[in-house]
């Protein structure tokens, strides 16, 4: 897309394993400047610190939040604790990015969602809820004439890696028998490349 100045963040920034072998892929693909930095997306204070960075010369034109946590639970035994730690990289994060960047000219606000806000997900009403507001805000952006697309991921199928890291074959086997297929890394990134050229406010790649 033609990027050549990346600000990457995460609560770890550069202490994140494989950080500056990531720094060095991106220089070797034609970015000129990449900063990985220790950002907590719940803290209004953390990203309006980031933002303050960006030097004038060359401003910030897209956003992509990808932040998320799972805390699963039966709804009956779903705790506070719970609720808080699902909804804030997701709910948080997203309505402070939205506030902070709200007066800049973006070409691109991505809010990376999931299918549990739209399909539900069993053991997920704290996961969906979170999603489902990220869908909404990017809608109310839209009113707004502000960039916007939310994309409610299906399953991809990076063994190990983040989020699902902790999903068994019984749990696979389950998704699978509910029709949910695991997208290839190449599959899921061929996703996004026609996602954010669609006009549509929302999206289900999966």
């Amino acid at each position: 897309h033609g990027v050549k100045r990346l600000i990457l963040t995460s609560r770890r920034g550069l202490d994140s394993p494989g950080a500056p072998e990531l720094i060095e892929q991106l220089l070797e693909l034609g970015a000129d400047d990449v900063q990985i930095a220790a950002c907590d997306v719940s803290q209004e204070v953390a990203i309006r610190a980031i933002l303050e960075g960006i030097p004038a010369a060359h401003p910030l034109r897209g956003v992509f939040h990808l932040a998320g946590v799972l805390h699963d639970s039966v709804l009956a035994n779903m705790t506070p604790e719970q609720l808080t730690m699902v909804l804030e990289p997701k709910v948080n994060g997203a309505w402070h990015l939205h506030q902070a960047t709200a007066n800049l000219e973006l070409a691109h606000f991505v809010l990376f969602s999931s299918a549990a806000g739209t399909l539900g997900g069993p053991g997920q009403a704290n996961y969906a809820a979170a999603n489902t507001f990220m869908d909404m805000l990017v809608s109310k952006r839209r009113k707004l004439g502000l960039a916007g697309v939310s994309l409610a991921w299906g399953f991809w199928e990076q063994a190990g890696v983040g989020m699902t890291s902790h999903l068994g074959a019984a749990e696979l086997a389950r998704m699978s028998r509910q029709g949910i297929v695991a997208m290839s890394v190449d599959e899921g990134l061929a996703l996004l490349d026609d996602a954010i050229g669609r006009p549509e406010t929302c999206l289900m790649p999966v």
